[in-house]
């Protein structure tokens, strides 16, 4: 929140689909998230996190994400994180079979 605290972000993506189990990989030490804010990858002690700028306002995002109270972020929807995928150009390959594409 503090990398970019002016800014929605949401947790996406490879880490909100593998935490879902929507994508068999695990990820450590990677944090994948969507902002209003600019794209970029930073480095910290606690691990990489990327940041994925959206145009999507937040007005439209409101029913397709959630707020995580144990992590205090919001966190996209498993439709949403699918939909963020796809929309970047991302690998949809690694998606479950039982996963929507």
């Amino acid at each position: 929140m503090r990398l970019h605290w002016d800014k929605f972000i949401y947790v996406s993506l490879e880490s909100e689909l593998s935490k879902s189990g929507d994508i068999s990989q695990l990820m450590f030490g990677h944090l994948t998230c969507m902002t209003t804010g600019r794209s970029g990858t930073f480095q910290t002690p606690f691990g990489t996190i990327e940041f994925t700028h959206t145009q999507r306002k937040i007005s439209l995002l409101v029913n397709d994400v959630y707020f995580d109270h144990d992590s205090k972020i919001f966190r996209a929807k498993r439709f949403r994180a699918i939909a963020d995928l796809k929309r970047v150009g991302r690998n949809v390959g690694m998606l479950n079979d039982e996963a929507p594409r």
